[in-house]
């Protein structure tokens, strides 16, 4: 069993690539235990998704304040009760920060404490825009490529793309819910000739009769899950028409209220993949050691546009490290 003695937030502002503006803004929740040991977790917000970052820290602030003498006994008892209506980013980072201390304490990799037969690394996307970067990242091992849709014209890019990678390589599209109605169904039309994995939010309605109507095209739909739109999501997924779900733990209610429901649409034949929202390396390793823990078989994700201390990268699959705990920290 850990106690925790301390804990204490570092927000941080790093060098950060597109889509940013080129700084990545976030912070960093530390939980320190009897021993000395210390858990790190990370909370960071995006439009749409999150609070702005001032509540965020708001809450991390508040969550320090409930880590003195604290017990870790359980997964089941990992979070206080008191943080039960906190934003998702904090919860995930007090996770993160927890299970960073079980892991060292028990000497285990977080992924082998949420399931013992955790797989060692997960399989990503490589977001590519044009053939030449297709063509590099499948030779450098990526066996999916992601393509980000504006218009009905980007098709010639997704056609160019098809033609100059192999035909086992998986393609999947994300319009961001950018089309109309009439222009989903005009791209899905379109597709039916080019193997593509599935489409992303093809358009922005929640409207469960529109996406069923564009499920009718044959084309694989998928719905990225938003906090504030859960049960339209299920709604979605059980009357067929998207057969993935995309989450990101980071928004979505923490790694264990996202392991959870990933678990349950899993059993019920569908495919999940999981994405990270731009965080550093310190978020997504906790979100690569629950990709690892569910042992899914599709790409996620799984990126990051900051460079520090994190998982690795090899053949486009992405590894934590088999250190004990997260196995992620921040660099000098």
């Amino acid at each position: 069993m850990v106690v925790l003695k301390r804990a204490h937030t570092q927000p941080y502002r790093l060098p950060s690539g597109p889509p940013t503006d080129g700084t990545r803004h976030g912070g960093w929740l530390w939980l320190e235990d009897e021993h000395g040991r210390r858990g790190l977790g990370e909370y960071a917000t995006w439009p749409g998704f999150a609070p702005p970052l001032e509540t965020l820290q708001e809450w991390a602030e508040r969550a320090c304040t409930l880590a003195v003498d604290r017990e870790l006994s359980s997964l089941e008892r990992l979070v206080p009760p008191e943080l039960s209506d906190a934003p998702s980013p904090v919860r995930y980072a007090w996770e993160s920060a927890a299970l960073d201390l079980v892991g060292q304490a028990a000497e285990r990799p977080i992924a082998d404490l949420l399931r013992p037969d955790a797989e060692a690394s997960v399989a990503i996307n490589a977001l590519v825009s044009g053939t030449d970067d297709a063509v590099r990242a499948v030779a450098e091992g990526f066996t999916t490529l992601k393509i980000k849709l504006k218009t009905l014209d980007d098709l010639t890019r997704v056609r160019a793309v098809r033609q100059a990678v192999p035909a086992s390589t998986r393609i999947r599209l994300d319009p961001g819910g950018r089309l109309t109605l009439d222009e989903a169904h005009a791209l899905l039309l379109a597709l039916r000739e080019l193997d593509i994995e599935y489409v992303e939010d093809p358009i922005a309605a929640t409207d469960a009769e529109a996406w069923l109507a564009l499920s009718k095209h044959g084309v694989a739909l998928a719905v990225d899950q938003k906090a504030s739109a859960v049960e339209w999501t299920h709604t979605l997924l059980a009357t067929g028409a998207a057969d993935t779900l995309v989450l990101k733990p980071m928004f979505d209610g923490g790694l264990l209220a996202t392991s959870t429901r990933a678990e349950q649409w899993q059993a019920r034949g569908g495919r999940v993949v999981l994405t990270s929202a731009l965080e550093s390396p310190v978020g997504v390793a906790a979100a690569v050691h629950l990709a690892c823990a569910l042992r899914l078989p599709s790409a996620c994700g799984l990126t990051t546009p900051v460079r520090v201390e994190g998982p690795t990268l090899h053949g486009g699959r992405l590894a934590h490290a088999r250190a004990p705990g997260l196995g992620a920290r921040p660099t000098p």
